[in-house]
């Protein structure tokens, strides 16, 4: 283990959700000094066949404070921090606009600002790999569905022109124009956007033969690399033509990713080390899956 705050010392929002309980040990681990914080209501949206109340862990819980509130802005709740990791939002694709409004743009606008005014070196926000999968979604399917055929066999770049699935979705994409604003405009710190795929599910059969398998198994995120992609975010060294502002993948080595890993991968210098296809699905291990040198996938046994 390093030597607690070595690495320094880091705000983390939603500290209790789905990828706060999973990052506070490791990160702690890794030398940062991490400040849980929520808004105190102990929420977690869950998934199909999973109790949002069973996902919440306020054992890492260290403060909380309500961004909605705009005296969040200048409550200090970011004072001494370098770094600022912000998970908590309305995760829920079906939320309804209002809900959004207040728990996403509203809130990560107060987050943003309450960053700037205590002097935080970085800031790392967790977006969605729903900001592109209107163009990967089926036809008059929900967000939840997947439909591969409708990218003609190509694969969607971080640079390729977003289409969103949901308000959720175009909320995250305004959290992101929002952070170059704050870093490629005005200067104020760097911001590192992480599009993240689905983490709720250490072993992804949970949802075999379901509605959602298809999308589960293109968009499947380990544990062990929602943590590896969320370390090299808060470490990476971002390219002085970048401008302070980097917007990467964090989504597993999935045979049936609809993503190009190549350029995320290189920019954070961390390769996934996880696969869907490492889960029997359909009574024994699927194939391993590699990359090409045209961005495409290939299986391997």
């Amino acid at each position: 283990m390093a030597t607690p705050g070595s690495r320094g010392r880091l705000a983390m929002t939603g500290a209790s959700g789905i990828m706060g309980s999973r990052l506070y040990p490791e990160l702690t681990a890794d030398g940062w000094e991490v400040v849980g914080i929520t808004r105190g209501k102990g929420q977690s949206q869950g998934g199909p066949g999973r109790d949002g109340n069973s996902e919440v862990h306020s054992e890492f819980v260290n403060t909380t404070c309500d961004f909605a509130d705009p005296a969040s802005m200048d409550s200090g709740i970011f004072d001494g921090c370098t770094h600022v990791l912000h998970l908590a939002a309305q995760g829920s694709p079906g939320a309804s606009f209002e809900d959004i409004l207040k728990s996403n743009i509203i809130s990560t606008y107060h987050a943003y600002e309450a960053a700037k005014r205590s002097g935080v070196k970085r800031f790392v926000l967790a977006s969605t790999n729903h900001t592109q999968h209107g163009d990967s979604m089926e036809v008059g399917g929900g967000p939840g569905s997947m439909d591969q055929s409708r990218l003609g066999g190509k694969l969607m770049q971080v640079s390729d022109s977003p289409t969103p699935d949901s308000f959720y979705a175009a909320s995250k994409l305004q959290n992101e124009d929002m952070g170059k604003l704050y870093s490629k405009v005005w200067n104020k710190f760097e911001v590192v956007s992480l599009r993240v795929g689905w983490v709720l599910y250490d072993d992804p059969t949970e949802l075999k033969g379901s509605e959602f398998e298809k999308y589960l198994r293109g968009m499947f995120l380990s544990r062990r690399d929602c943590i590896g992609f969320c370390k090299a975010a808060l470490t990476c060294t971002i390219p002085a033509e970048d401008r302070g502002y980097l917007c990467a993948y964090a989504v597993s080595n999935n045979s049936e990713s609809v993503f190009d890993l190549k350029e995320s991968i290189k920019k954070l210098s961390y390769t996934p080390q996880d696969s869907a296809d490492d889960f029997s699905w359909n009574g024994k291990s699927e194939e391993k899956a590699v990359d090409e040198p045209n961005g495409k996938r290939a299986k391997l046994q």
